[in-house]
């Protein structure tokens, strides 16, 4: 998908409008979803994180669903996000709960080890973060709403995540009218073409 087209596409899909409330949010697995993941495991471990097969995409309906979703609202492939996906299943598959009911700690400790197996890039800043970003923006929207993950945001780029989220005009938007108020403050502007009114 081209730039133009999808930031067009995010533009007219907007990520808060997705109600999470109309997913089934049961916090256990059942014994069908622990004996599906157990099995997606053992053929990534053969693939390598391979896109998940038909019969086990339907068996984990449930608790793909919803990552699929927002990753498509987001304009993010879900082919692109595997390693975040596996992440999230690993996690659901070792406690036994779905991210719904996970707590601060249990998404702290994921999000913690998955920065630690992606740390920053030596060519740029974000290189290798893409794991980190998603799994950051998941926790933002399935993960208690609390600010457990505000710590993280010292290890990625908090506007690249505001960009993520939100979209570039409504980021654009929501900087201007912030600096527009420090600029009555007293503030001196460091860009030149500010509109204010």
């Amino acid at each position: 998908m081209s730039r133009p087209r999808l930031q067009e596409s995010l533009q007219e899909r907007r990520l808060w409008l997705i109600d999470l409330t109309r997913y089934d949010r049961s916090p256990l697995l059942t014994d069908a979803e622990y004996e599906g993941l157990g099995r997606l495991f053992a053929q990534w471990a053969d693939q390598q994180h391979s896109s998940v097969p038909k019969d086990l995409g339907f068996q984990l309906a449930r608790l793909l669903q919803p990552l699929y979703d927002i990753l498509d609202t987001l304009g993010i492939l879900w082919r692109s996000s595997l390693i975040t996906i596996a992440t999230l299943c690993r996690g659901m598959h070792e406690s036994r709960t779905v991210y719904w009911a996970w707590s601060e700690q249990q998404w702290a400790v994921l999000l913690a080890d998955t920065i630690l197996r992606y740390p920053r890039g030596y060519a740029s800043a974000n290189a290798n973060r893409q794991p980190c970003y998603q799994l950051l923006t998941l926790a933002y929207f399935l993960g208690p709403q609390t600010d457990f993950w505000l710590p993280f945001l010292k290890e990625v780029s908090p506007l690249a995540l505001a960009r993520l989220l939100f979209g570039e005009d409504e980021l654009e938007t929501a900087l201007t009218q912030v600096t527009c108020a420090l600029l009555t403050w007293g503030y001196r502007a460091e860009t030149t073409g500010l509109a204010c009114s």
